[in-house]
């Protein structure tokens, strides 16, 4: 379940065991959250909420024996690319094609290209689905072969022709 507000805390199931804590948690909501919820054993956090709940709310969880854990991944809207794609990307990013030629190939940004080669996207699946999980073998890719040149056929290097002799 995934808790905004403190009227969310108040419609939470008293059995739940986990819960999904989207914003800033303060003092107060965690305390009511511990009432309302006995079985407890697990608290998620976004990276917004994390790096908006105070220390000392964290460490009255972790006294109650309530594991913390943070959730990595962005928010927003799911990928315009699926897993598949994904995974050819990071293939042909590991050949050395640039983030903006990966980003003209697939039609989005180069900005999403290295989300995606970081592991960092949400691809087109139910929220509950994807909920604490990071996208499984994504890691940016390895240097060994960087300075190979992309396969023949590839788009151009991103360089512009403008202004060039």
């Amino acid at each position: 379940m995934s808790v905004v507000n403190k009227r969310d805390i108040g419609n939470l199931d008293r059995n739940i065991a986990e819960v999904r804590v989207r914003l800033r948690l303060t003092l107060p909501m965690a305390k009511m959250l511990l009432e309302r919820c006995p079985s407890l054993g697990r608290v998620i956090l976004t990276n917004t909420s994390r790096s908006l709940t105070p220390p000392h709310v964290v460490k009255l969880l972790d006294d109650r024996k309530i594991a913390v854990d943070v959730d990595l991944r962005t928010q927003g809207r799911p990928a315009e690319l699926s897993l598949s794609q994904a995974e050819h990307i990071n293939a042909l990013r590991g050949r050395g094609w640039s983030y903006r030629e990966l980003g003209r190939k697939f039609g989005v940004s180069h900005t999403e290209i290295a989300n995606v080669c970081h592991g960092r996207v949400q691809f087109k699946r139910r929220r509950d689905e994807y909920a604490n999980s990071r996208v499984p073998g994504f890691a940016a890719p390895s240097r060994t072969n960087a300075s190979a040149p992309p396969p023949s056929g590839a788009p151009c290097s991103g360089r512009s022709a403008v202004g060039t002799n």
